[in-house]
């Protein structure tokens, strides 16, 4: 019976210790990708996709590239949406322009609070980390109404630099959309 009873005490130990390890561990996480996004205005380049499908079939894309010039940003926002049947001069009508744009016009906001994301996942190897949960819509400045179902993301830091923020939802109408940004330094 002392044998038993010494054997749970132990589990029970290292069950703690183990709890308490996991516990501590996501705000070290958390914090490596909020260090991270606090240097994100360091990147040369940041590419910001936007794409809207139904049924594996883009309905419209956008892609906003910045990169970084003595002066500021050059912009070039390339648009992609498809074509009504029978209308344009092929499946999708596109188009592509350039700007200058100043620093100061480009803003980065804040990355949303901890307490904003739920089941994250932290995968980490040094430097490096890939940390997968869910974020509500409010803190992405989105409505609730405007999300069906849960808001997935993804952020990958590499070498100490955000390298990556993929977010994915569906909307009430049945559309699935992605919003990636890429951050090259």
């Amino acid at each position: 019976m002392k044998k038993i009873v010494k054997a749970a005490m132990g589990l029970m130990a290292g069950m703690a210790m183990l709890m308490t390890a996991a516990a501590c561990s996501a705000p070290i996480d958390y914090a490596a990708v909020s260090a991270a996004y606090e240097k994100v205005h360091e990147a040369q380049t940041i590419v910001k996709s936007i794409e809207v499908e139904r049924d594996g079939t883009e309905l419209s894309g956008r892609e906003e590239r910045y990169e970084k010039t003595e002066s500021g940003y050059t912009l070039t926002v390339s648009e992609k949406t498809l074509n009504e049947i029978g209308q344009g001069s092929g499946m999708y009508e596109e188009s592509t322009e350039s700007t200058q744009v100043g620093e100061s016009e480009v803003t980065f906001g804040t990355l949303p609070a901890e307490s904003s994301f739920t089941n994250a996942v932290y995968e980490m190897d040094e430097k490096d980390v890939t940390m997968t949960a869910e974020v509500s819509a409010g803190a992405l400045g989105l409505a609730s109404g405007d999300v069906s179902g849960s808001i997935f993301c993804t952020i990958e830091v590499i070498g100490g630099s955000l390298t990556s923020i993929s977010l994915s939802y569906a909307t009430p109408n049945g559309n699935d959309v992605s919003i990636n940004f890429t951050f090259q330094y």
